[in-house]
Order: C-alpha cells, then structure tokens, then sequence
C-alpha cells in the first residue's frame, strides 16, 4: 500500500465532516503523492473528495476542483482510450462537472455543452472499443462495474443485472457503476443511437427499467406509435419495484 493511498483511507476511515482542514491537507497531500508515482486519476479522486473537506472555504474548495479537473483530464490524453482508468477519468470528469454547477459561479452552458460532449465521447468509445467483445450486453446496455484500489490495479466487472447510476463506494477500493452507452444515448436524448443499440442487442433488454427505457427509445423513433410504446414504457417502470426479500432486509 502506498503512502498517498494510507492518508487516503485514514480520512474516508475517519468519516471527516465538511470543513475539515486536516482532512483537506491529507487529501491535498495525498494527491501530490499520487501525481510523483504517475497516478493521477487518484490524484484527481482525492481532489474530488477535498472539495467538500474545504467546505467553508472557497479559495481551497476551487483550487482543489481545478486540481481534479486536470488530473482527470491528464489521464484521458495520455491513456488508451478503451483502458478501464481513461473510462473511468471520463466518467469522474463529468461527475466533477456536474457538481461544480451547483458550487462556483461557472459558466452554466459551456458546463453542460461539456457535459453532453463526454457523455457523447463515453458512449461512441464503448461503442467502438466493445461492440463485438464478449461482454458488449454490459458495454452497450447494461453497464459496467470498474474497481481500483487506487495503487495501479484495476479490474471491470460484467453483472448480469442493470448497473445503478450515479452510484460508487469508497472503502479499501473505489468501486465505479460506468453507464452502458444506451444509457448515455437516453441521458443526452439522442434517440437514434439508442435506437442502434436497441436494435442490435434487443435481447438483453431483459429489466423493467431497461424495457421501459427501450420503450420510450421507440417512442421517440416510431412518432405515429408513441402513445402505445410510452405506455408500454410506464408499464414497464410500475413494474421496477424492489424484489420482496430485498425489502424485508431494508434494502433499497
């Protein structure tokens, strides 16, 4: 384990609150770190995560978003574009985007054109990289599942389920939900590379939420027949409910 990755875990052991200036400084320190050894895409996880230690002070608050913007962005010019850590930066990139509408003075639609792009960039990458790979069902409709321990090493996992969205757990590793490139098409409305998609890999359509989201794919393709596939559509999302057993134990 390396020694930016302990400052890292002590301060997501430590559960620091927002504004917490020691948590920054470790953060701070341990995104140096990672940036001498080449790493980073933790360098930039560690910004992220300094942002909101910085709490209360703007000046740290956007230096430590300027700093991950650029380490996110690093990563995706010098990496390959089909490799787990690029695709992962791109994803980071956006989420780091994302937050900043709500937290500097920004300009609001050079931000959200931005966001568009990588979306766009995400998918025809995923779609150019894994169209023909063994796990194109997870590439292009379900979604992926990329693992880092932060030090180097990386992994992508192929569920058979549909990947939450905007969901990712930090621990002993920093485990990514990366949207298929059906799901970034119907993020940004771009309905005939969905449709594509929809018409190629129908099969794997298999969830309510992923048969709502086809319907509502068609709906926007099919114009004359949009009443029918939107109602199929809300059919299919009254239908995505919480498995019972699931329910019982509290999960959600």
């Amino acid at each position: 384990m390396s020694a930016a990755r302990d400052l890292f875990l002590e301060v997501s052991r430590t559960l620091a609150p927002p504004g917490n200036e020691v948590a920054y400084e470790k953060l701070y320190q341990a995104a140096e770190l990672w940036r001498r050894d080449g790493q980073h895409f933790s360098a930039g996880v560690a910004m992220s995560c300094a942002i909101d230690a910085a709490w209360g002070n703007p000046d740290h608050m956007l230096k430590a978003q300027h700093a991950g913007l650029l380490d996110f962005e690093q990563v995706i010019s010098e990496q390959s574009p089909d490799s787990p850590v690029s695709l992962a930066a791109l994803y980071k990139l956006k989420q780091l985007l994302a937050r900043s509408l709500w937290l500097f003075k920004v300009d609001c639609e050079a931000i959200q054109t931005r966001i568009r792009e990588i979306n766009s960039e995400l998918a025809q990458r995923l779609l150019k990289h894994f169209g023909n790979s063994e796990h194109a069902s997870n590439y292009l409709v379900r979604g992926i599942v990329i693992v880092t321990d932060l030090d180097g090493k990386w992994d992508v996992q192929f569920p058979a389920y549909e990947v939450p969205m905007d969901v990712e757990q930090r621990g002993q590793e920093l485990i990514l939900n990366i949207p298929s490139a059906f799901h970034l098409f119907t993020f940004d409305g771009d309905w005939q590379g969905a449709h594509k998609i929809v018409l190629e890999h129908a099969i794997d359509f298999t969830t309510p939420g992923l048969k709502g989201w086809l319907a509502v794919t068609l709906a926007h393709v099919e114009k004359a027949k949009a009443v029918a596939w939107f109602d199929k559509a809300a059919d299919a999302f009254a239908a995505d409910t919480l498995p019972v057993a699931l329910e019982e134990k509290g999960g959600h």
